[in-house]
């Protein structure tokens, strides 16, 4: 690393810094992580007490940063993979929360329709409207999933 800091020093220097850019107390980030006190965050940034595994990925996650940048790894292309990740994570997420909307809306759709009798211009319009909006979140869903594979995340994970 060409550093005399070890990973524990850069760990704890780095979570400081990230927990102050965000202007957090160590209360309010002990809270996000959840089960946690801020003396333990304390203890931690001042070097008396080590992190357990789940409190390092679960700061990494509270932060948006990967778990070699939080430890001072700072190769980018760590980072980049894990971004990456993130966003194909993400990505998939958002499609299938869009897809899940889309079907919702178009079974309201057919309830309305199937209930809606007459010509009334009002109930016309607003089902245009719905119809409208039900195909944007198909193409939203079509363009989250095209988003999610670009970025495939490797067999085995990061760092395959």
């Amino acid at each position: 690393m060409g550093s005399t800091e070890n990973a524990g020093d850069r760990f704890r220097l780095r979570l400081r810094a990230e927990r102050e850019r965000r202007g957090w107390s160590q209360g309010q980030l002990a809270d996000k992580i959840g089960g946690c006190y801020a003396s333990t965050i304390a203890k931690i940034e001042a070097g008396t007490r080590g992190a357990r595994l789940d409190e390092v990925d679960a700061l990494a996650d509270i932060f948006g940063i990967s778990v070699d940048v939080l430890i001072g790894r700072t190769g980018r292309s760590a980072d980049l993979a894990w971004a990456m990740s993130k966003l194909t994570s993400n990505a998939q997420k958002a499609a299938g929360d869009l897809r899940g909307l889309s079907e919702r809306l178009t079974g309201d759709v057919q309830d309305i329709i199937a209930v809606t009798t007459g010509s009334n211009d009002t109930v016309a319009n607003v089902m245009t409207d719905v119809h409208a909006a039900a195909q944007l979140l198909r193409a939203s869903e079509v363009a989250m999933t095209r988003l999610s594979n670009q970025f495939p995340i490797p067999m085995g994970g990061i760092g395959s």
